[in-house]
């Protein structure tokens, strides 16, 4: 049986692991891994890496925010 996918669904936890961060920033687990250090979203619990959500989610509106102040 294939999986389904979640994406376009939203995310109703505080917390996510690299697959639901990949697929709320649609971006390569390189680039997922990348923006949760940059954002502070990223930390182990456990063995497990995970993700909080508000801090992708504030990151993001960030780096938007400052594209349209700069025009491109």
């Amino acid at each position: 049986m294939n999986k389904t996918s979640n994406f376009g669904k939203p995310i109703d936890s505080i917390t996510t692991d690299v697959k639901g961060a990949m697929e709320l920033l649609s971006v390569g687990r390189a680039t997922a891994c990348k923006v949760g250090r940059e954002s502070g979203a990223m930390f182990k619990l456990g063995n497990r890496l995970l993700f909080r959500v508000d801090k992708l989610q504030a990151y993001i509106n960030k780096v938007s925010e400052e594209q349209n102040e700069k025009g491109a």
